[in-house]
């Protein structure tokens, strides 16, 4: 696969995949979550009595995710709002 090819399809960095599309979680990133809350949610129905594990992840990830999705979009709203010609 060529530097262009993987530049037109895109690439994962830091748990987010960056494509010509803008950017998204990675795929890889939503699969070792749900992997992960299916163990929380296992370990949760064996100890009934323990802390709940599974909700406090859920609720730190989506913070983490949408964070940087939303700081993304804001700096490309602000770049575009200077590219924008003046009236």
């Amino acid at each position: 696969m060529s530097t262009k090819e993987r530049s037109e399809k895109g690439f994962d960095f830091l748990g987010y995949h960056f494509g010509p599309d803008g950017l998204s979680v990675a795929e890889k990133t939503v699969g070792n979550f749900l992997a992960r809350a299916v163990r929380l949610y296992e370990q949760e129905q064996s100890e009934p009595d323990g802390p709940p594990l599974l909700g406090l992840y859920v609720r730190r990830w989506l913070a983490w995710v949408t964070a940087r999705l939303c700081s993304s979009r804001c700096v490309r709203r602000k770049n575009d709002l200077r590219a924008a010609p003046t009236v």
